[in-house]
């Protein structure tokens, strides 16, 4: 039984994230050919993480994996009635992933790209771009990261990839006039070898659901340099798209991905957030104690659904 299947475990010097242990390397992964029609083609059956695995995974886990095990029971023993069963954080995040019904409400912009106000972009944004485009030249699947502007207190965590686990963010405090806003990094996908093609052609899709199902939705958001006004052929291989949405009591999905490609299907990990207000943050210490039982559990199967501290800030 694999204990992380996903992220890479090195610590990013860009960004300083501690990534989790995972697969190999997507630079020496195969993926299967483009599907026709698809400008971004399908993720592969077996394929690449977020990030590339370090070297020193393996050894890595087997120096701490008892101790990450003795200190997520501790966990979820505080959590007391908080814990969860690995199978019901399943059924959770099933019912959070499943397709929501979509309500209209003319109140609400249908566009989480139309911007009542400039955004203040979160400090890591730079860092993030670059790590995007190192990844998509290195051959790495469409990934989404989501970071919430300056003065918003959130946390958020990531699972590995095949645990089916989409990423976590709490927001902490009713942000500013009741919107949050932020802005999503996404790259073209790099695991079918045609990384450079798609910098050239890719336009994306933002999708945000709010809790009452309201939905809002851009599609053909092209590529900066674009934007900017250069031939529409000028190469980018990390995107950034300013959003904002309602600040909605519950949990708000948040995903993002190339026009044309699978979406979020088969690639949960990477490219959906559920975001949870603050008065329903998500509870990482029940998360942990499922993690545990799923590990002992003979019965259980696949990754360990491991949550990772991912980016955080005010």
């Amino acid at each position: 039984m694999n204990l992380i299947s996903g992220p890479g475990g090195r610590s990013a010097k860009a960004t300083g994230i501690m990534e989790a242990p995972g697969a190999a390397d997507p630079s020496e992964v195969q993926g299967p050919g483009q599907v026709q029609g698809s400008v971004d083609g399908p993720l592969p059956e077996t394929g690449p993480s977020p990030r590339s695995s370090p070297r020193k995974a393996r050894r890595w886990l087997s120096v701490v994996g008892g101790s990450v095990a003795a200190l997520a029971v501790m966990l979820g023993a505080v959590g007391g009635s908080s814990a969860v069963s690995s199978a019901e954080l399943g059924q959770s995040a099933g019912r959070a992933l499943s397709t929501p019904m979509v309500v209209v409400d003319t109140t609400v912009p249908n566009d989480p790209t139309q911007l009542s106000a400039t955004i203040s972009r979160n400090g890591k944004v730079e860092a993030v771009l670059i790590e995007a485009e190192s990844d998509a030249r290195r051959g790495v699947a469409s990934t989404v990261t989501f970071l919430p502007s300056k003065g918003t207190k959130f946390q958020s965590w990531y699972f590995g990839y095949k645990t089916g686990e989409p990423r976590r963010m709490n927001i902490l405090e009713l942000p500013e006039g009741g919107i949050v806003r932020g802005t999503i990094v996404v790259n073209p996908s790099g695991h079918t070898g045609k990384a450079d093609e798609y910098a050239r052609s890719n336009t994306y899709t933002v999708h945000v659901t709010l809790p009452d199902g309201v939905t809002m939705v851009r599609e053909g958001h092209p590529r900066n340099v674009v934007i900017q006004g250069l031939p529409f052929s000028t190469a980018e291989y990390a995107t950034a798209i300013d959003v904002e949405f309602p600040y909605r009591s519950g949990i708000t999905r948040l995903w993002a991905a190339p026009g044309g490609s699978a979406g979020i299907d088969g690639y949960v990990e990477g490219r959906l957030y559920l975001v949870h207000s603050h008065d329903q943050k998500w509870s990482v210490t029940a998360a942990w104690g499922a993690s545990v039982r799923h590990l002992f559990d003979s019965d259980s199967h696949g990754p360990i659904p491991f949550p990772v501290p991912y980016y955080r800030g005010r």
